[in-house]
């Protein structure tokens, strides 16, 4: 986790019940991969609902992202 928001982080056990997307860049030259990669690699042992993924862009929001993000709601919403 970054520095900056250490602080400001949700207790593992307020997010547990509550599903979680993460998706990352791999060409993301503001914040590498690698954070991605931490992240999930910090979350998925702590039985949450976790969903990460990683696509070819960088640190933006794409078409591919977004369609990404909409099934995954679409999914939790049942719609």
């Amino acid at each position: 986790f970054l520095p900056e928001v250490e602080g400001r982080l949700a207790l593992y056990e307020d997010l547990k019940g509550f599903p979680l997307l993460v998706l990352h860049g791999r060409a993301d030259a503001t914040l590498p991969v690698r954070h991605g990669r931490v992240l999930r690699d910090t979350l998925q042992p702590r039985e949450l609902y976790l969903t990460y993924e990683e696509g070819d862009y960088g640190h933006t929001i794409t078409e591919e992202s977004l369609a990404t993000a909409v099934r995954w709601l679409r999914a939790r919403l049942g719609s």
